[in-house]
């Protein structure tokens, strides 16, 4: 007996060790060749690096001003600055800390289902985690975005509620996780608050806090935030607060931003119809749930993660503005909660269905993690735009303090743009002490000491000119 428990032990830490490698795999590798996207990547890393040059660790700035476009508090940009600081001013040191900070994400869940529920529950939830091709690949582990840090701090909220039924006090880490999922992402944060209010009032648990606890958790889920926005209202007074809600709150809620007009249905069909993990989740639970209804809703812990999972899928869908990875963050407590379900499966031995489910399950997961794999280790299509940009400011000498001009037809719209792409913005501000300025080659033409990016077709357009670096079709001109 105790040697064959000896052996299930070895046989849990190797699948461990092994399942942590291939996560450690699919986080860092190649993590700094992957071409800088133009989204909220781009603008966190311009973010970062002045905040690091400038010293100013309060407001974010773009083109050193005053960003109010980001409309979020800055503690990912202090975190993308702190990386810069440490890791040299690279790819690698913008995107550093989002797949450290989906580690730790993924080893909570893990301790949290061990300890919980047992050990095959543990590495069905690290397998999970292998083969979460949004999380790991899209706008979130592998990019500068705040994802990985807010989707960590709703973990840890989910996760503490859930433990309440065994220590009640959990739910103060729940209050202080809010305050700084808030300050990673603002009101995306108001999910949480959500969760647990819904939580105590229908499982009849908030009779168990009295005004003490109550105090503690509006002191922890409150105080970062007020102490933040007191350092912000120094600064500009009301002036970004104002905008957090008028514009990242309200408009956001009530109208499409962006052109993010999808349905109302849109997370149902990119999440729960095209994901092989979120398949084997709902297979998992699903049966259990069929199985014994009244012991899996009467489990607390149990109808917590199911409320952590379902409710931010459905706010999220209420609201006008519906983007992929808002609901990222149902994705911790569904597969914890699947983690419950597949340990109960694989403990009924008697039967033939169960067996089938939780090998189909494992074979989706399986499936998908070396999709994940063969995604990874690709090599990356370069942005030609980007790669030629780098190589002119790299080749050209050293230029200081002068500003930059564009004018050249971008390859994937077709279209001359006024405004600078934001990845191509940051190259230059990570290469470069240029100042990038929008407008095209005819306001460059009205600035004697500046520069203009443009291409050979477009040179006809410009006279006295003279060309300073090239590569490929690109060229940088300055006036003769």
């Amino acid at each position: 007996m105790r040697d064959s428990i000896v052996s299930g032990n070895r046989i849990f830490y190797c699948l461990l060790a092994l399942l942590s490698l291939l996560l450690l795999f699919l986080l860092f590798y190649k993590l700094g060749t992957e071409p800088v996207k133009s989204w909220d990547e781009a603008l966190y890393g311009v973010n970062g690096l002045e905040m690091i040059r400038t010293g100013e660790w309060i407001v974010n700035t773009y083109g050193y001003e005053p960003d109010y476009f980001n409309l979020k508090p800055n503690l990912w940009t202090q975190f993308v600055a702190l990386s810069f600081t440490i890791f040299g001013q690279n790819l690698i040191g913008m995107r550093f800390f989002s797949p450290v900070f989906m580690l730790f994400a993924a080893a909570l869940c893990t301790f949290f289902s061990y300890k919980k529920y047992g050990s095959r529950g543990a590495l069905f939830t690290l397998l999970s985690f292998t083969a979460n091709r949004h999380l790991l690949l899209y706008h979130c582990a592998r990019s500068a975005d705040a994802d990985s840090m807010y989707i960590l701090f709703c973990t840890g909220a989910f996760l503490a509620l859930a433990d309440t039924e065994r220590n009640k006090k959990s739910i103060y880490i729940s209050a202080l996780c809010f305050s700084l999922a808030f300050l990673t992402k603002s009101f995306h944060a108001g999910v949480i608050v959500a969760v647990i209010l819904v939580f105590l009032f229908t499982t009849g648990e908030y009779k168990k806090y009295d005004l003490r606890d109550t105090a503690v958790c509006l002191f922890l889920s409150t105080a970062p935030i007020f102490i933040w926005a007191f350092l912000r209202y120094t600064k500009d007074r009301f002036a970004f607060i104002r905008k957090m809600f008028s514009y990242d709150l309200f408009k956001s809620a009530t109208s499409a931003l962006e052109g993010h007009d999808e349905g109302i249905l849109f997370y149902v069909k990119a999440e729960l119809l095209r994901s092989p993990l979120a398949l084997a989740c709902l297979l998992v639970i699903g049966f259990v749930a069929v199985l014994s209804p009244k012991s899996f809703y009467r489990n607390k812990s149990r109808y917590a993660l199911l409320i952590s999972s379902v409710l931010p899928f459905i706010m999220f869908s209420l609201v006008r503005t519906r983007i992929i990875w808002y609901v990222y963050l149902c994705y911790p407590p569904l597969i914890v909660l699947a983690a419950d379900c597949f340990q109960k499966l694989t403990e009924i031995s008697d039967k033939v269905i169960p067996k089938l489910l939780t090998v189909m399950a494992v074979m989706l997961c399986l499936g998908t993690a070396l999709l994940n794999v063969k995604s990874v280790y690709s090599i990356y299509p370069q942005d030609k735009v980007l790669t030629a940009l780098q190589d002119i400011i790299e080749n050209s000498g050293k230029i200081y303090d002068r500003c930059i001009y564009q004018h050249y037809v971008d390859p994937e719209t077709r279209l001359m743009h006024e405004k600078w792409r934001p990845n191509a913005f940051f190259i230059i501000e990570l290469y470069s002490a240029l100042r990038p300025k929008n407008g095209n080659g005819h306001e460059w033409e009205k600035d004697q000491e500046a520069f203009l990016f443009t291409t050979r077709d477009q040179l006809d357009a410009f006279k006295n000119y003279k060309i300073i670096g090239s590569s490929g079709d690109y060229l940088m001109l300055e006036h003769q």
